[in-house]
């Protein structure tokens, strides 16, 4: 490859300006991410029990709006699973008035990692055989079968 001095210089002159280019975006893409690492580190990365049962029972008054008269959380029975890197809250939920009062159990599942609800499942307390039927889980599957 015979060049002559002027290609070789145009060549070297490229080369140059193509290394310069990309450490310069080497170095725009290594400062962006730095910023954003710092930007998690600063986020807020500890979910609680209390931000578990808050979301819970956002998600209570969400399922069952204008029906819910009054709720509470289980402190007795609701903790922190380590096993399964989740909080279970435990509600109990009072819906309706009069005759077509009724109360729930709620059982929600927030995972601690990521403060996301895993399980949201509810059922009716009732003892009547009728209530009995009521057994749902959020989307309508039964997740407990009542003896016949």
């Amino acid at each position: 490859m015979n060049l002559s001095r002027r290609q070789q210089s145009i060549f070297v002159i490229a080369g140059a300006v193509l290394v310069v280019l990309a450490s310069t975006v080497t170095v725009m893409v290594n400062i962006e991410l730095e910023k954003r690492q710092a930007l998690e580190k600063v986020a807020y990365q500890n979910h609680t029990f209390t931000d578990a049962s808050l979301l819970c029972e956002d998600e209570l008054r969400s399922e069952f709006a204008s029906d819910l008269t009054q709720h509470y959380v289980d402190m007795h029975s609701s903790r922190y699973d380590e096993l399964e890197n989740a909080f279970k809250v435990f509600m109990v939920a009072s819906l309706g008035s009069g005759k077509n009062a009724a109360d729930v159990y709620v059982t929600c599942e927030v995972s601690a990692r990521t403060g996301n609800i895993k399980v949201f499942e509810f059922i009716d307390t009732g003892d009547s055989s009728a209530n009995k039927s009521k057994a749902i889980r959020k989307g309508g599957e039964k997740f407990i079968e009542w003896p016949q």
